[in-house]
């Protein structure tokens, strides 16, 4: 019965000729439970590559069917090949469709204006500058009106910068010129030596076959090390544990966290009061009504869920009912986190050290204390054999237990005695109380990172942040799903497998790179005897945002366009700071590749987006009618397109504020892969925003949601016309769509 309802539904879609909006919000779903049943691997296989079905002829009519829209909707077959991947076309001999390409969108960011000033960056030709940087400088002294840079062909190692003054500078590739704008810094002519022996006292030996080179000179002012190297167009692994072939794939977390669950440092708590106004919880309905019971501390919820100590248990979120008879509007979404353990921490904002979660923009809604420890499983005889000389630098990659979610953590030590690992935190020190008359006493954070304390004394963990609340750690579950899986990378005793690499930051005047080529054919040819001329080139992340575009509400960038570029290299945002944007339970680095905050009728089109480490795109806070169309997004790292209001202390939802994208377009872009580090990451995600239209794209492979709506917030975007599939590849719930109904 339910593959005849499955049939059925596919026949309807296509006898309206997959016109529908409706269609196609139903048969991504179809897709996903062709290809997965409802939870992921239940087909068995790689859950990120459908194996086929027992209904074979249902299961490849539907790829075929998805194959087709997708090339039709994007009006070009340049990922028509990624697409057939992801769908496993090989399984069902798809045929890729040709297209006729579609007439692309238009808008007042995309009209074709003609240039007053142009300037031509590149290498040769008379008049042509060097950087991106000198040539804006020029185009800024050509005072308003359209400004030109054309880019020759080549890779431009720089971050373009631009402000209001930029307004009007469109910054395109030359007519048929493959570019690059890269957020990295390349080592070339690197002096390439054999690791000949291991260098490690314990066995089996490491580094064998591997090379290393001593950095030449120190590294850029404020870059202390680097997350991400590539070669020749490739991301290279970071040494680590177990060793993984394709960082892309779903089978990379291979341990399991066991014992009881690890230490948790303590934190100040802030009381939960119903105080309008206050940095706590206020939840009113239309009439303006406090849901909540009078009272000053421990307020108790009206509604079904209060905790079992009279607390609520998650403060900093205000939630305005729709109706004014409804006293609860929530449902079992708050009753999630109906519990003592959920409350925020107590920070100063004028250290954000001290602080869990940036609240730059926004207060926190959800937060969890996480454990400072776990036990790894010592029995496993998967458990390395290697001693590490120095866990700090280490970084642990983890599923939570409740797997909607990833972990990143800072490792600080591995204790072999009891089979720990513990992450580093900083420890938390009075630092006064607060002026605002409640007493409150502020902390701040030390800089220099420590074990986490066992003994109680208040700290923040480095790390955890990445989504905004989670499951436990080293709970042991019957289903291998929802155990804490995680990896360990970054150290240099597991430096074995080819194409990894490690930097040592503190081996030389400068620092050491090691690297392990890709084969022994590799090695011979490139490193010990390098072909004169061919020296191989690397390329480490240095930037996480490579363009950025920074204006204000009153005095925003206007008019700029990027277009036909590749974007790379761009620095991974893990363990920097993350926020909690509205009332859904994700976090986000309010970061991206390409960054616009303050900036109107502007444009990213036919861009590129190649394996940036980070988020792709970001419509930050004032964000109006801009255009993000016919863009590649390949291999990133978190989310492709994020577009996300100001919230919290600076809510969106009154009248005299504008410090929320709106009336954006995100028209025809392909996304493939998304989430190989931040697993709670989509093609596209939304929060405290309005009326933007997403239309026509193609997302494909991610460990969640494919769309997610973390809020309800003033409502009025438009999701039609786009094919989504292979998602929820890793995480337990979720699925192509996702849409929360809390309010910011």
């Amino acid at each position: 019965s339910f593959w005849r309802f499955q049939l059925r539904m596919a026949r309807g879609i296509l006898g309206r000729g997959v016109r529908g909006t409706a269609g196609w919000l139903w048969l991504p779903v179809v897709l996903a439970q062709v290809a997965h049943g409802f939870w992921p691997g239940e087909c068995g296989g790689d859950p990120g590559r459908w194996a086929l079905t027992d209904n074979h002829d249902l299961d490849c009519a539907l790829r075929q069917l998805t194959l087709d829209r997708a090339v039709a909707v994007l009006g070009r077959d340049t990922s028509a090949q990624a697409i057939y991947d992801g769908l496993n076309g090989g399984l069902c001999n798809l045929t890729i469709p040709t297209t006729t390409p579609r007439q692309q969108s238009t808008s007042a960011s995309t009209a074709a204006q003609p240039a007053a000033t142009t300037i031509v960056v590149g290498a040769g030709g008379a008049g042509a500058v060097d950087s991106i940087a000198e040539a804006l400088r020029i185009t800024r002294a050509a005072g308003s009106g359209p400004k030109s840079v054309v880019l020759k062909a080549g890779t431009y190692y720089e971050q373009v910068n631009l402000g209001p003054e930029d307004s009007g500078t469109t910054i395109a590739a030359a007519a048929g010129a493959e570019v690059t704008i890269s957020g990295g810094l390349p080592f070339t002519n690197l002096s390439w030596v054999p690791v000949t022996a291991s260098l490690s006292s314990t066995a089996p030996s490491w580094g064998v076959g591997a090379f290393k080179a001593a950095l030449p000179a120190p590294l850029p002012q404020g870059m202390s090390s680097f997350t991400g190297l590539f070669r020749d167009g490739r991301r290279l692994t970071r040494a680590r544990f177990p060793n993984c072939a394709d960082v892309t794939s779903t089978s990379c977390y291979t341990l399991n966290a066991s014992g009881p669950a690890g230490t948790s440092p303590n934190a100040p708590m802030t009381p939960l009061q119903n105080t309008p106004g206050s940095m706590n919880l206020e939840v009113m309905n239309q009439n303006g009504v406090d849901m909540f019971a009078d009272g000053p501390d421990d307020a108790k919820a009206t509604g079904p869920h209060g905790a079992s100590d009279g607390t609520l248990g998650h403060s900093n979120l205000t939630i305005v009912v729709d109706h004014p008879d409804y006293a609860w509007r929530c449902h079992e979404d708050c009753g999630w986190v109906a519990y003592s353990k959920w409350r925020s921490l107590l920070c100063d904002n004028a250290d954000p050290n001290a602080c869990r979660f940036d609240q730059t923009y926004n207060q926190q809604y959800w937060d969890q204390q996480v454990s400072g420890a776990f036990y790894y499983n010592d029995t496993d005889a998967t458990w390395t054999p290697r001693a590490w000389a120095d866990p700090s630098t280490g970084v642990v990659h983890m599923y939570h237990s409740s797997r909607w979610g990833g972990w990143i953590f800072q490792l600080q030590a591995r204790n072999d005695s009891d089979a720990r690992l513990t992450f580093a935190c900083r420890l938390l020190k009075p630092a006064g109380v607060a002026d605002d008359g409640t007493g409150r006493v502020l902390y701040e954070a030390d800089a220099e990172l420590v074990e986490c304390p066992t003994n109680g004394d208040p700290a923040v963990v480095i790390g955890g942040w990445q989504e905004g609340r989670g499951g436990d750690i080293g709970v042991r579950y019957t289903d291998h799903r929802f155990n804490n899986s995680y990896f360990v990378e970054n150290i240099k005793e597991e430096l074995d497998f080819p194409d990894e690499w490690f930097f040592a930051a503190e081996e030389g005047p400068h620092g050491t790179l090691y690297l392990m080529p890709s084969s022994p054919a590799d090695a011979a040819a490139n490193f010990s005897h390098p072909t004169p001329g061919k020296a191989i080139t690397v390329v480490a992340t240095r930037h996480q945002r490579v363009v950025q575009a920074l204006g204000e509400e009153g005095r925003p960038v206007k008019d700029v366009k990027i277009e036909g570029v590749t974007i790379a290299h761009a620095e991974a945002t893990y363990l920097g700071r993350y926020e909690i944007p509205s009332g859904g339970d994700w976090a986000i680095a309010r970061s991206a590749a390409v960054f616009f905050d303050g900036v109107e009728t502007s444009a990213i089109t036919d861009c590129r987006f190649d394996q940036v480490d980070g988020n792709g795109v970001f419509l930050s806070r004032h964000v109006r009618n801009c255009t993000v169309a016919r863009n590649d997004f390949v291999a990133l790292g978190e989310t492709a397109i994020l577009v996300s209001g100001a919230s919290g202390e600076h809510r969106t939802n009154q009248a005299n504020s504008t410090l929320y994208p709106a009336f954006n377009t995100i028209d025809q872009n392909y996304v493939g892969v998304v989430g190989v580090w931040n697993k709670q990451s989509a093609a596209y995600f939304k929060s405290v925003a309005r009326e933007n239209v997403i239309s026509r794209n193609v997302f494909h492979d991610g460990p969640r949601s494919g769309v997610n709506f973390n809020d309800g917030a003033m409502g009025g975007e438009v999701l039609q016309d786009n094919v989504i599939f292979n998602y929820v590849r890793e995480s337990n719930d979720h699925g192509p769509f996702n849409s929360w109904d809390r309010q910011p």
